[in-house]
């Protein structure tokens, strides 16, 4: 989303209110993130909605909930004008520059990692290695991936890393996410994959960047997810 920087506060504040309103039991999404970008291409945040299947995805609708959900609470012609102008703001603020994709999570049993150092009420920083390998070189590069990941998992720098694949929109054929507890735990990470490069790279590392195609990295703050919330939460 390109959401102008002067407006950024007042969206975070929008959003949260409104994704509040939106929840309910008709709702088939399993959780939503908010993260800022600081570091790559040229956007301001990213919303992530999951999803345990593509079907319900497909038959989520958080605008009639939170319809329904507003149209409970009763509130007064002068309350219900004021939150209809909020909501046009978010929305207006929500729409311009956006774009949309839908991705899936490789693999879960095999090469999603999570850590119980992961803390979604603290602002993690959330790296976005982009990888745009061939299809069918695809299975290959995440194979070699996993593979040469063994060091970084590790040293416990990270505190969540996995993949997903391109299923609609506009997007390279394999992000791999990897989630870091803070700025320090960022920097011992690369010093320590510095240090390691510094002898050179093994056949596998040599093999899985000649498959991996076009690549590009993103830098991304999270700022607040209802995860294990029943509320949106703004991560501190």
């Amino acid at each position: 989303m390109d959401v102008p920087r002067s407006e950024a506060a007042e969206f975070v504040r929008l959003h949260k209110k409104f994704v509040d309103f939106s929840q309910g039991e008709k709702r088939t999404v399993k959780s939503e993130w908010l993260l800022a970008h600081t570091f790559g291409s040229n956007f301001t945040f990213m919303t992530v909605d999951v999803y345990e299947t593509i079907e319900d995805k497909a038959s989520d609708d958080p605008l009639e909930t939170m319809s329904e959900n507003i149209k409970n609470m009763n509130l007064s012609e002068e309350e219900q004008a004021l939150l209809t102008k909020e909501f046009q703001k978010y929305f207006n603020l929500y729409l311009e520059g956006h774009t949309d994709e839908v991705r899936s999570v490789i693999d879960r049993e095999n090469m999603f990692y999570v850590s119980e150092g992961f803390d979604a009420n603290k602002k993690q920083l959330l790296i976005v290695n982009k990888f745009n390998p061939k299809w069918s070189d695809r299975r290959e590069f995440l194979k070699l991936w996993k593979e040469n990941s063994t060091s970084m998992l590790d040293r416990d720098n990270v505190v969540a890393a996995f993949p997903t694949g391109h299923y609609s929109g506009t997007s390279d054929t394999v992000y791999i996410n990897i989630w870091y507890p803070s700025w320090d735990a960022f920097v011992a990470e690369e010093k320590a994959a510095a240090a390691e490069r510094t002898s050179g790279m093994s056949d596998s590392q040599k093999k899985m960047w000649d498959l991996a195609g076009d690549h590009s990295d993103e830098i991304l703050t999270l700022i607040g997810t209802n995860w294990n919330n029943e509320t949106f939460v703004l991560s501190k």
